[in-house]
C-alpha cells in the first residue's frame, strides 16, 4: 500500500482550522504586527512559487512526496530562524515548542494536538536539507519576489 502524505501547507491550514480557537487576550501591538507579517510571508511563499520550488528541488532525485514536504518544511524552518535573528537550535526548538503562531507557520501542529519535529537535531538537519547551490537558488528567488 502506497503511503500518502499531506503537504505542510495543507496540513497547517486544515489543522489550524480544526484546533479549538483560543481568544487572544494579548493587547501587544508588536505581537499582532508580527502575526500579520508571518501571514504575509506565508502567502508570499505560496503565491510566488517559492514553496513549490523548494518541494521540487527536494524531491528531484527521489520523486517521493514525503521528501517534497520535508523540503517545504526545511524552507519555512530556515526562513523563520533567520527572521528570528538566528537563535541557537536549542533556543529555537524551545520557541517553536511553545508558540502556536510559529508552529502554524512551520506546519508543526498535528491533529492529535501534539507538536512534532521541534528537536534541535531536526532543526539543524533543515539547514543541510538543500545543497549550497539550491539554497542560493531559493535565496535569489526570494529576493526577486520581495
Amino acid at each position: 500500500m502506497k503511503k500518502t502524505t499531506v503537504s505542510p501547507l495543507f496540513k497547517s491550514g486544515l489543522f489550524c482550522w480544526l484546533r479549538p480557537v483560543v481568544k487572544s487576550q494579548l493587547r501587544n501591538r508588536d505581537y499582532h504586527c508580527f502575526a500579520e507579517d508571518l501571514e504575509c510571508l506565508s502567502s508570499l511563499l505560496i503565491s510566488s512559487g517559492l514553496e513549490s520550488l523548494a518541494g521540487d528541488l527536494s524531491s528531484a532525485d527521489s520523486g517521493c512526496a514525503g521528501r517534497r514536504d520535508r523540503g517545504i518544511f526545511a524552507l519555512r524552518v530556515v526562513l523563520l530562524q533567520h527572521w528570528l535573528g538566528f537563535p541557537s537550535y536549542r533556543e529555537y526548538s524551545r520557541q517553536l515548542a511553545g508558540n502556536a503562531l510559529l508552529q502554524d507557520f512551520c506546519g508543526l501542529w498535528r491533529l492529535d494536538g501534539k507538536i512534532g519535529l521541534t528537536s534541535k537535531s531536526t532543526l539543524g538537519r533543515c539547514h543541510g536539507h538543500f545543497s549550497a547551490e539550491q539554497w542560493e537558488l531559493l535565496h535569489v528567488k526570494l529576493t526577486e519576489v520581495l
